[in-house]
């Protein structure tokens, strides 16, 4: 059963489990973040077309003891309302030609986390943050900074620009 609860500050990325959409990326991430701020959710919304790579994931939330933070929803039809409800969308994506989470998520005025693939900054424009080079690290830091924001700010979580 899932503990999805949106009073919590969520962060959701949407794609199949493999290699070339970050996973392992994400998880790692989600496990760093979930770490530093306890007030902070993951979602991971897609298919595990990698099912080596799924499990390593799970054990590694296991482990951590995150389970209850770090969800993977599996395949999902349509995942417009689990992107509306979110705050922020993450795209850990190593390579991505096709970025119809990303623009779905535009649509509904959410801020983009991302690295530079395929064409996902030429996508977003000015409308996210770009995070350096896959570092698990740096891409801390820049999730952590918003929930403070939203915390100061609730509207921050909302970038209006963006659905134009």
């Amino acid at each position: 059963m899932s503990k999805l609860q949106y009073n919590t500050f969520t962060i959701v990325t949407v794609g199949s489990i493999q290699h070339i959409k970050g996973t392992d990326l994400c998880t790692d991430v989600a496990l760093e973040v979930c770490k530093k701020n306890e007030n902070v959710q993951f979602v991971c919304c897609g298919g595990a077309l990698d099912k080596k790579l799924f499990e390593e994931c799970l054990k590694k939330v296991k482990n951590n003891e995150l389970e209850d933070r770090i969800l993977f929803l599996g395949h999902i039809d349509d995942a417009k309302s689990i992107i509306a409800a979110a705050h922020l969308y993450f795209s850990s994506s190593r390579l991505d030609s096709m970025l119809l989470a990303v623009l779905e998520a535009m649509s509904f005025g959410k801020n983009i986390g991302y690295y530079d693939s395929g064409g996902i900054k030429e996508a977003v424009g000015g409308f996210g943050f770009l995070i350096p080079k896959f570092d698990v690290q740096k891409t801390k830091y820049a999730i952590l900074e918003k929930p403070k924001l939203f915390e100061n700010n609730p509207k921050s979580i909302f970038n209006e620009k963006s659905i134009q």
